[in-house]
Parts: structure tokens; C-alpha cells; sequence
């Protein structure tokens, strides 16, 4: 498919699909297609006529001054200039703007820009994910509101991360959902959620479960995480790491566990 015959098939269409769902994954397939031969071509991409069936709308708290399209393409009208922003790909590789406002830039991320606008999330989800797993494909009926865990199963589900070490290793009985219910779950201290607790369920050792919980283990399904403390608030955790003294007799680990009502793994964790 060439670029004009990308054209063609747009302007054919009777409407654009706001969702996947709505038709078929082989037509979903050429429309990916031919979106791809669209944005290869930059003269089509950055040119300030719209493609056929483009629908825009303006950038939240930028109303005015930026649209942004079903298609991912976005459009300035900063200074009364009307002109197609350029995709600039970050370290990870998603599509990023510079928008101004008032004098002041800031930076937008292509995806992000075009769920927010046209993709309704009333479960709040975080994050969104590529269905084909594109970074810069943020055509509209490519993205949808996720949760953390949800994105992980999809990129593992299609191949987009592969395992480095953990779930996929012959010499562990954890599986990705394992791992991801103890991420979400442990509470260190906790005599229901804690890593003992947690360690006798899943069959390891609690020294496992503090790896898991902190992403020093399973790096292929997230890193370091906020570790949450039964009991303890976050003043309470900076006083504890401020104040330990190793082998102190008032601040040591031994008594600050007695302080706090905590047991003396959950001091050793924090201090670590």
C-alpha cells in the first residue's frame, strides 16, 4: 500500500472506529497499515490539510492553542501559526510535543494526549496501553485505558517483553500472576500480608518475598515499588532511617522494632 492508496481506502470508509471493538481485527489491520504508510510519509504527516475522516479536538488546559487528532496528530496554533508538531520519540521510544503556554514549554506524550481526549476512562485506570504494541501508532482505536497489571499481561501475553529472568525460569514455581499478587499485596509487618505470611503461602523463603517486593527479583515485570509498612506512617519510616544507629541501644534495630510495635525484619527492611 502506497500512500495514496492509504488515502484512498480512508476516504472510502464510511466513519473511523473510536474503538477496536467495533469491527473486525483484519479490518483493524489495514487500517493500521495504512495509517503506518501515512506517518512514514511526512509531507502527508506534517501537512495542515486533514486526512480524510480526521476529527480534532483541543488538548485539555491548552484549549486554543493545540489539537489533537483521532489520528495522533497534533496541531499548534501557539503565536496565530497553524502548523502539524513534529514527533519527537523519547528514550523508550513513545512520541512526545513540546506544548507552550504563556511562555512556558512542557512536554506531552503523544499517547497520553490523545486517550485523555478522546478515550473515556470512568474506572480511572493509569495507564494505556498499544493494543499492536506500536509505540507510535496513537491512532484512537489503537489505545485503551489500563491498570499496572493488566499492561504487564498484555506485553507478556504478546510478546512485547520477554522474560529475562523469574517466572519463565525452570527453577522457580511462581507463575507472573503470583509474582504480581505479591507485589500488590505484601505489607511488611503485617501478620496476614507480610513476608512471612506471604512466603508460606507461595512455598519460598520471606528473603525471597523482600526480593520480589523490591524488584531486586522478576525485573521483567516492573522494578522497585513503594514498599508498604503495616503500622507506619511515612514520617514514622524517615525518623527510623534519620535516627538508626547500628548497634545503638536506643537506636538500634532491636530497640527501634520495641519503639515502634514492628518486628525487626521490618526495621532492618527500612533502613536497607
Amino acid at each position: 500500500m502506497n500512500v495514496e492508496e492509504a488515502k484512498i481506502f480512508l476516504a472510502s470508509l464510511d466513519k473511523i472506529p473510536m474503538t477496536r471493538h467495533e469491527v473486525a481485527q483484519e479490518f483493524i489491520d489495514k487500517l493500521n497499515a495504512a495509517m503506518k504508510v501515512l506517518r512514514s510519509e511526512l509531507s502527508v504527516w506534517r501537512s495542515t490539510e486533514d486526512l480524510p475522516h480526521e476529527i480534532w479536538r483541543d488538548i485539555c488546559d491548552y484549549e486554543k492553542l493545540y489539537q489533537i487528532s483521532i489520528y495522533g496528530r497534533a496541531k499548534s496554533f501557539y503565536n496565530e501559526k497553524i502548523r502539524i508538531l513534529s514527533d519527537v520519540l523519547d528514550g523508550p521510544g513513545y512520541v512526545m510535543w513540546r506544548l507552550y503556554k504563556n511562555g512556558e514549554p512542557k512536554m506531552f506524550k503523544g499517547h497520553i494526549a490523545t486517550a485523555r481526549t478522546f478515550i473515556p476512562n470512568p474506572q480511572n485506570k493509569p495507564q494505556i496501553n498499544h493494543f499492536d504494541g506500536d509505540k507510535i501508532n496513537n491512532c484512537v482505536w489503537n489505545l485503551e485505558w489500563v491498570t499496572g497489571k493488566e499492561n504487564v499481561r498484555h506485553a507478556f501475553r504478546t510478546g512485547l517483553e520477554k522474560p529475562k529472568l523469574g517466572c519463565d525460569s525452570p527453577n522457580t514455581d511462581l507463575t507472573l500472576e503470583d509474582v504480581i499478587e505479591i507485589r500488590e499485596t505484601c505489607v511488611l509487618g503485617s501478620k496476614k500480608f507480610g513476608a512471612k505470611a506471604l512466603a508460606k503461602k507461595f512455598g519460598i523463603t520471606d528473603t525471597a518475598i523482600l526480593n520480589i517486593v523490591h524488584g531486586r527479583t522478576y525485573t521483567e515485570i516492573g522494578g522497585r515499588r513503594e514498599v508498604r509498612y503495616a503500622g507506619l506512617s511515612d514520617e514514622e519510616k524517615n525518623w527510623i532511617r534519620e535516627h538508626h544507629i547500628a548497634g545503638d541501644r536506643e537506636f538500634g534495630v532491636r530497640p527501634l522494632s520495641r519503639k515502634f510495635n514492628v518486628p525487626r525484619s521490618t526495621i532492618k527492611d527500612i533502613i536497607t
